[in-house]
């Protein structure tokens, strides 16, 4: 298996990640096999959201329920937050989001996520109070990094402004908020971290890129 790094971080992602979203669709046994057979292969990192499952959260605590201490160490864990689950809205109020981490926490059976992801893009959500709640989290030692799934560009550059260190500048990753990290995955680099946007792109990609673009921001 091949690691990628992931932003400013130390952390080395496999290239091919275990996605959890439909793990509460099998049986339990085969849960634990798929989970036990992404570690073999060398796979670390896991991709849960707090709306996974038949009902909110199934997948995350199925999962939990099933990761011992041991293989919890040789995890990266990746969760999202800010979708409403049976309702096409978005919620990334401070008091969503620092809830929707605790509520992972406990289903997780852990302590923290190496990764939180906000899920989708919403115009009525306030940078500048995700940049709170991300300062908050990361000081917590519940969340070590930040990032966001199925943005474009501009909704990246706009968070990216208000992520900054207490001497108003960007920073790495430390006991302060660290900096974003813009990048562009693509399929053809065996590596994404975020969701696929399905089908042809929304504007033309450059050569290296297929069908489909994966874009991220990473703190």
């Amino acid at each position: 298996m091949k690691y990628t790094p992931i932003g400013t971080t130390d952390l080395m992602a496999s290239r091919i990640i275990a996605g959890c979203m439909r793990i509460d669709k099998v049986s339990e046994a085969d849960a634990d096999r798929f989970i036990h057979t992404a570690l073999d292969l060398g796979i670390n990192l896991f991709d849960h959201a707090d709306v996974y499952g038949s009902t909110a959260g199934a997948c995350e605590k199925l999962f939990g329920r099933l990761v011992t201490p041991s293989m919890r160490d040789q995890m990266i864990l990746q969760t999202k937050c800010g979708v409403i689950k049976g309702r096409p809205a978005y919620d990334f109020s401070k008091e969503h989001i620092l809830q929707s981490v605790d509520e992972s926490l406990q289903r997780l059976h852990t302590d923290h996520v190496e990764l939180l992801l906000l899920h989708r893009p919403d115009t009525l959500a306030d940078p500048a109070e995700i940049a709170e709640d991300f300062e908050i989290l990361h000081k917590s030692g519940k969340v070590q990094a930040f990032g966001v799934s199925n943005q474009n560009t501009w909704q990246m550059e706009l968070l990216k402004k208000y992520c900054h260190s207490p001497q108003g500048k960007a920073s790495t990753l430390t006991a302060t908020l660290p900096r974003i990290v813009t990048a562009e995955y693509f399929p053809t680099a065996g590596f994404t971290i975020s969701q696929f946007r399905r089908g042809r792109p929304s504007r033309p990609a450059s050569s290296a890129a297929s069908s489909s673009i994966v874009r991220s921001i990473l703190l």
